[in-house]
Formats: structure tokens, C-alpha cells, sequence
């Protein structure tokens, strides 16, 4: 399939820890901003998984996507929670763990009503499509390529079964860390690609 020209191929920055060492939010604020200021990004989103919750960067976070005019996402231990401080520091939307789609069933009144915006974290082609037909706005799917302490890829080839709306909400994620495989996923009209390590300074 031949991506439509008219439609913008995009990029998702998803966070790690070793950007914020000790928990630095003057740190976390440089790297960020290094990263919005060499990439193109369109949405980026905070992820962290730990109990005690640094509202202090996902502040950070949520002002410096503001400042470089990028979607802001997070994805924290649970969906209440990610959505709990989406609303707090006036993010874009909230990121669903794969195991919690579930929880998108109560939510599309209160997301709609807040025009808060939805990433799903999906493993196979049944969950892309559960996850949007539950209203959910985009879903990244994945492994694609080999990621070290992740499921087997499931390979550049599986994008094919997806038919062009699934495309257009999707974005390929797992062991991206070359513009050669970025183009293979455009080539493959998907709306874009999402990445960790990417983005991320070979320092880090």
C-alpha cells in the first residue's frame, strides 16, 4: 500500500528513567528539550511504572510538550492513575497498559467530555481491533523488531494484515532504532512509529 501523501507520518517519544537520574527534574527538562529540539515529534508520553509517583516531572513533562507544542501522553502504573494526573497537569491523554483494556470500557464519557485523548498498548491484530472498537484513538502495536527482554518480533511483514483504518491509527512499535526501519514503516501506511531508545542520546 502507497501511504497518502497528504497524511503526516508521525513520531511517539515514549520516556525512559535514564532521563531523569535521581529523579532531576532540571536534568529531565535539559534532556527533554535536546531530544524535542534534534527529532521531529508530533506526541510524546511520560512513562513510569513506580509507586511513588514523580508529579514533579510529569510537571516538567507536561510544560515543556506545551513549550515545543507536542502531544503530551502518560502512561503510569495503572489507567486511574494515568488519568488522574493526565487531568492534573492538563495532558493530552492517557496510555493503556495491555493488560487494561478493560478499563477503556468506563471511560469514553469522561475522555470525550474532557477531550482527552487514547494510546493502547496492543501484542496482536484481535487487540488493535477491540481496542478500537472500544473507541480508543490510537494503538501501538508490537514487538516489531527484536527488543531485548520482549516477546519474539513480530516482524515488518505482519503490518500487511491490517486493513487502511486500522492504519490509520496505528503505530509500530519495538526495536526501531534506525531511519532504514522508520521508512519500512511508512512504506507500510501505518500513522506512524513509536520508540524508546531512538530518541534517546547514545550517553544515556
Amino acid at each position: 500500500m502507497i501511504p497518502n501523501p497528504k497524511t503526516t507520518f508521525e513520531s511517539y517519544f515514549i520516556t525512559s528513567p535514564l532521563l531523569y537520574p535521581e529523579l532531576s527534574p532540571i536534568i529531565f527538562k535539559q534532556r527533554l528539550e535536546n531530544i524535542f529540539q534534534s527529532h521531529s515529534i508530533q506526541k510524546a508520553c511520560f512513562r513510569d511504572s513506580t509507586q511513588e509517583i514523580p508529579a514533579h516531572l510529569i510537571k516538567v513533562f507536561s510544560q515543556t510538550c506545551d513549550q515545543y507544542n507536542i502531544e503530551s501522553f502518560i502512561n503510569l502504573a495503572n489507567t486511574p492513575q494515568s488519568l488522574q494526573y493526565c487531568q492534573k497537569y492538563k495532558l493530552s491523554g492517557i496510555h493503556i497498559k495491555g493488560n487494561e483494556l478493560s478499563q477503556a470500557k468506563n471511560l469514553p464519557k469522561t475522555l470525550t467530555e474532557q477531550k482527552i485523548k487514547t494510546f493502547y498498548s496492543a501484542h496482536h491484530k484481535t487487540e488493535v481491533s477491540q481496542a478500537l472498537d472500544l473507541g480508543i484513538d490510537f494503538v501501538t502495536i508490537s514487538p516489531i523488531f527484536f527488543t531485548p527482554n520482549k516477546p519474539n518480533p513480530l516482524g515488518i511483514s505482519y503490518l500487511d494484515s491490517f486493513d487502511s483504518e486500522c492504519k490509520a491509527h496505528l503505530f509500530a512499535l519495538g526495536g526501531i532504532l534506525t531511519q532504514e526501519q522508520i521508512d519500512a514503516i511508512k512504506s507500510k501506511g501505518l500513522k506512524g512509529f513509536a520508540s524508546i531508545r531512538y530518541f534517546l542520546d547514545a550517553r544515556f
